[in-house]
C-alpha cells in the first residue's frame, strides 16, 4: 500500500511539473511575441554594363527560408546608386514562399553603379546588391535614333534660325511619371553603439540571458529539476515559435561573413558575443540550458534515474573516436563559410526543417530523421558528434572560470560517467574519473546526484 501511494505521489509531482512547465512556456511565447524574419535575396544579373542614358532590366527574388515572418514583402527596401528607376513590377509569388519583382532601370552616371536589396530586420535579415559598369554617354554603340554623318550634313545646311521655329515647348510637370518607390540611394545604418542599446533589449537575447543564468544558478545549488523547464522554454520559443531564426550555428556563421559591419548585424553579433562571453565565464550553459537543437534530443531520450547507459549505445572507445567528428565539421564550415561568404549550414540543417514544419523531401528532411531516430537510441548524437557550434565553444570551454570537477571526496563509484552523464563528458579513470572540459554541456546532473557531493562547480584550480 505504501509503494502504490508513494507511486502515486511520484506521478501526481510529475504532472505538476508538466503541466507548470507548460504554464511558463505558453506565458512565454506570449510576452516575447516578436517579428522575426530569415531570408535569401537574389538580384539577377548580378553584374550588368551599359552606357549613360540606357535602360537594363533586373530581376529581385526574395526567399523567406523560415514561415514566422511578420514583415510584409512589400517592406523589403531596394536603393539604387548611378542609375534612377524607369518602371517596376508589383510583387509576385512564384513559389511557396518565394516572392519576385522586375525593375527597369536608366543609368544617369559614369562609373560604378550599384543595386541593393534589403530586408530590414533585427534578427538579422539579408541582402543583396548587383553591380553595374556605367560607361560615359559617348561610349553608346550606334542606335536607329542616333542621325548619321548625312542626316548631320543635311542638318547644317538649314539656317540657323529655321531651326526650331514650329516646335511646341511642352511643359515637362504634366507629363507621367513612373512611381518613384525605389528610394534614391541607401541611408546612412546607426552606429555600433545606437545598434548595441537597441538590439541589447530585444526580447531574444534578454531570454536567452535569462536561461543561462538560470542554468548557472541550478548547477551550482544542485537544482537539477529546473531544467525540464528551462528546455521546454528554449524549445517552444527558440525553436518552434520563432523558427529556430536566429540559428545559433547560423550566428557562427554570420560573424565570419558580416565581420565588416558589426553595426548593420548587431543582432547576430550579439547572440553571439553572449553564448561565447558566457561560456568563458562558467561554460556551455547554452547546450546545457538554452539550446533547442538540444532540447529536442534531450526530451526524445529520457532515461530513468540509475539506469546505466543503453546497450545499443556506442562502445567508449568508439565515443571517443567520434567526439572529434564535429571538430572536423567545424573546420569544413569555416573553410566553405569564407570562401562562399555565404552561411552554407542552412542546407542541410536539420532542425531548421523540424522547427518550420517543413517537411518536403530533401537533405535536411532526411537528417531530421536520422538525428531523430539516433536520438532515442543513443541521446544527443548530434550534440555528441555533429554540433558545429558546440565544438567551437569546446574549443575555449577549457578557459571557463567555473568548471565542472571531481572533488576529494570521490570514491570512484564511477556512477557519474556511467549513469549520470548522457552527453559522456565524463571519463572513468583508475583513481577517479576526470571531467572532459571541451565535451561537458554543464547540466549539472552529476553534480547534483553524485553519492558522495563529489562533483562540484567550482571556480577553484
Amino acid at each position: 500500500m505504501k509503494i502504490g501511494t508513494g507511486t502515486m505521489n511520484r506521478k501526481r509531482r510529475t504532472s505538476l511539473r508538466l503541466l507548470f512547465s507548460t504554464i511558463v512556456a505558453v506565458v512565454a511565447l506570449g510576452s516575447l511575441a516578436v517579428p522575426v524574419l530569415a531570408c535569401n535575396i537574389g538580384v539577377q544579373p548580378s553584374s550588368a554594363s551599359g552606357a549613360v542614358g540606357e535602360t537594363l532590366d533586373f530581376t529581385v527574388t526574395v526567399q523567406q527560408t523560415h514561415r514566422v515572418c511578420s514583415v510584409p514583402i512589400e517592406d523589403t527596401q531596394i536603393y539604387l546608386t548611378g542609375m534612377k528607376l524607369v518602371s517596376e513590377t508589383g510583387w509576385q509569388q512564384v513559389s511557396d514562399m518565394v516572392n519576385e519583382k522586375t525593375i527597369t532601370v536608366e543609368l544617369t552616371t559614369a562609373g560604378k553603379g550599384l543595386i541593393e536589396v534589403v530586408r530590414v530586420c533585427s534578427k538579422g535579415g539579408d541582402e543583396c546588391s548587383a553591380t553595374v559598369d556605367i560607361l560615359p554617354a559617348s561610349a553608346s554603340p550606334p542606335s536607329a535614333n542616333v542621325e548619321t554623318p548625312a542626316q548631320e550634313e543635311e542638318a547644317t545646311l538649314l539656317p540657323p534660325a529655321a531651326v526650331g521655329e514650329d516646335e511646341i515647348e511642352i511643359d515637362q510637370s504634366v507629363l507621367p511619371v513612373a512611381p518613384a518607390t525605389v528610394t534614391p540611394s541607401k541611408p546612412e545604418g546607426p552606429t555600433v553603439g545606437e545598434a548595441f542599446t537597441e538590439t541589447i533589449t530585444d526580447p531574444y537575447i534578454i531570454l536567452l540571458v535569462v536561461l543561462m543564468l538560470l542554468g548557472v544558478f541550478a548547477v551550482a545549488r544542485g537544482y537539477r529539476r529546473i531544467r525540464p523547464f528551462a528546455m521546454l522554454i528554449a524549445l517552444g520559443y527558440f525553436g518552434f515559435y520563432i523558427g529556430g531564426c536566429p540559428c545559433p550555428i547560423g550566428a557562427l556563421q554570420n560573424v565570419f561573413i558580416h565581420f565588416r559591419d558589426v553595426a548593420g548585424y548587431m543582432f547576430i553579433f550579439l547572440q553571439f558575443g553572449v553564448v561565447l562571453l558566457m561560456t568563458l565565464l562558467v561554460g556551455r550553459m547554452f547546450c546545457g540550458w538554452a539550446c533547442p537543437m538540444g532540447a529536442v534530443q534531450y526530451f526524445l531520450y529520457r532515461r530513468d534515474g540509475g539506469r546505466r547507459v543503453a546497450r545499443w549505445d556506442l562502445a567508449l572507445e568508439q565515443h571517443q573516436i567520434l567526439r572529434w567528428t564535429k571538430y572536423g565539421l567545424l573546420a569544413v564550415l569555416l573553410v566553405l563559410v569564407v570562401l562562399t561568404q555565404s552561411p552554407v549550414f542552412e542546407d542541410i540543417d536539420p532542425f531548421k526543417a523540424l522547427f518550420n514544419l517543413d517537411f518536403s523531401l530533401g537533405v535536411p528532411l532526411v537528417l531530421l530523421v536520422v538525428v531523430l531516430v539516433v536520438s532515442i537510441l543513443i541521446g544527443f548524437p548530434f550534440c555528441k558528434y555533429a554540433c558545429p557550434l558546440g565544438a567551437f565553444l569546446g574549443i575555449f570551454q577549457p578557459l571557463s572560470v567555473f568548471k565542472v570537477k571531481v572533488g576529494d571526496g570521490c570514491t570512484n563509484c564511477r556512477a557519474c560517467c556511467d549513469m549520470f552523464c548522457d552527453h559522456r563528458a565524463i571519463d572513468p579513470g583508475l583513481d577517479r574519473p576526470t571531467v572532459n572540459q571541451r565535451e561537458c554541456v554543464r547540466c549539472g546532473e552529476c553534480v547534483a546526484r553524485c553519492p558522495t557531493g563529489a562533483m562540484q562547480f567550482t571556480s577553484k584550480r
